[in-house]
C-alpha cells in the first residue's frame, strides 16, 4: 500500500514540475513592464514620416471639380479648407467647407502615419454621408505624393467600390488633389481638387 502511495506521489510529482517549468518559461518570455513601454514610445514615436504632413497645415482656398458623366464637362465649384497638426505632431487634420451637388457641404480628414503598419492612414467623414472612410497609403519622395487606396460602400449598387486618391504636395502653396474610383473593373479619375494656401497661412 506504501509503495503505491509512493508511486502516485511520484507520479504527480513528475506531472507537476513539466508544466510548472513551462509557465517559468512563459513568464520569463513574456516582455517586462519596461519592454512594453519602451515598445510603446517607438509606436507612438513623431518621425520624419509625420513632419512630411506639416505640408497640409494652414489655411486654403480650394477649388473641386466633378465628373459626374463622362460625355460632359466637369462642373466646379468653390471651397475652403484648414489643417492643423494634432496631438503633438502625430496626425493632420483637416476640415473643409465648399459645396456638393449645388448643397453646402462640410468634411472632416484626419491623416497619420502609423509606425506599426509603415503605412500611411487616413479617415473621412462629411456632411451627406454617415460612414467612415478609411484609407492606407505611401509616399514618393521624388515626386512628393502621396497615394492612397480603400475600398467604400456603393449606395448604388448595395455593394463596394475601390477607390485611390493622391495629393501631390510638390509646391509647399499649390496642393492637388485627385480621386479615382473603380467600377466594372476600369479605373476613371471623378474629381479633382486644387488647394491655394492663402497668403501668410
Amino acid at each position: 500500500m506504501q509503495i503505491r502511495l509512493a508511486a502516485v506521489a511520484l507520479g504527480a510529482t513528475l506531472a507537476f514540475f513539466p508544466a510548472a517549468a513551462a509557465q517559468d518559461a512563459k513568464e520569463a518570455a513574456a516582455p517586462g513592464m519596461d519592454d512594453m513601454m519602451a515598445m510603446m514610445e517607438k509606436m507612438g514615436a513623431v518621425t520624419e514620416n509625420h513632419r512630411l504632413l506639416e505640408t497640409f497645415a494652414g489655411e486654403w482656398t480650394t477649388v473641386a471639380k466633378m465628373t459626374m458623366d463622362p460625355s460632359a464637362p466637369p462642373t466646379e465649384s468653390p471651397g475652403t479648407a484648414s489643417a492643423k497638426m494634432i496631438f503633438d505632431g502625430r496626425f493632420c487634420q483637416m476640415t473643409h467647407h465648399g459645396e456638393m451637388m449645388g448643397k453646402p457641404f462640410q468634411g472632416i480628414g484626419t491623416t497619420g502615419f502609423d509606425n506599426a503598419t509603415g503605412k500611411f492612414v487616413s479617415t473621412w467623414i462629411d456632411s451627406m454621408s454617415t460612414g467612415i472612410m478609411t484609407a492606407e497609403g505611401t509616399y514618393d519622395a521624388a515626386k512628393k505624393t502621396f497615394t492612397f487606396t480603400g475600398t467604400m460602400p456603393d449606395p448604388m449598387t448595395r455593394g463596394t467600390t475601390k477607390f485611390r486618391y493622391t495629393y501631390n504636395a510638390s509646391n509647399r502653396d499649390r496642393l492637388v488633389f485627385e480621386w479615382f474610383e473603380t467600377r466594372e473593373g476600369k479605373e476613371t479619375k471623378s474629381m479633382e481638387l486644387t488647394y491655394t494656401r492663402k497668403k501668410g497661412a
